[in-house]
């Protein structure tokens, strides 16, 4: 894409492939990657929508979540796909801009410090591993050390990110507190 188009268009651009096969191959070029992506579009979503009934259903097979989410109408796990569409809508509601750039941006960061905060726990139960178990085997030092250069980076990382994004994600982690208190019961 680089060299195709300036770099000043590329920046600005929205749509950087798509522009990259108008330079290249004229306004059917255009065309034949925007539909190309607008199909590739349906296709994710779609697989979202499906996936996003299952997840909860297989949770709750697995004992993790409430059985309610295990049953389901007709074949489709109906609670878990009206729950995931409420939280999902919540989320939209929560992360609403005139941009919505902006409002994607934040999403991201949301899922991205999500992945990075169960990733400093990992590094985290490593390296209170290391100090339990060190006289036992003194094969882990390469795993301490890497949790810890891990365990830096990585909270370098949310130190570092977007304010907005890591409140959301306080939220969502101290969010589900309550419920796997009152469901660990059960």
């Amino acid at each position: 894409i680089m060299g195709v188009i300036p770099m000043k268009t590329l920046a600005a651009s929205t749509s950087p492939l798509a522009d990259t096969a108008y330079a290249i191959f004229g306004s059917p070029g255009y065309t034949i990657i925007s539909v190309v992506a607008i199909i590739g579009l349906l296709c994710s979503i779609n697989g979202f929508v499906l996936m996003q009934g299952q997840i909860p259903m297989a949770a709750a097979t697995d004992g993790l979540f409430p059985k309610v989410f295990k049953e389901s109408g007709k074949g489709a796990p109906v609670i878990g796909l009206v729950t995931t569409s409420v939280l999902i809508n919540v989320l939209l509601l929560m992360t609403y801009h005139e941009s919505l750039f902006r409002q994607f941006t934040i999403i991201v960061m949301i899922a991205s410090l999500a992945y990075l905060i169960t990733y400093l726990y990992t590094s985290l139960a490593v390296i209170i591993m290391f100090i339990k178990e060190q006289k036992k085997n003194t094969g882990l030092y390469i795993a301490f050390t890497s949790a810890i250069i891990s365990f830096i980076f990585i909270l370098w990382v949310v130190i570092n990110s977007d304010k907005l994004a890591i409140l959301y994600c306080i939220f969502l982690l101290f969010g589900g507190v309550p419920i796997y208190i009152v469901y660990s019961k059960y």
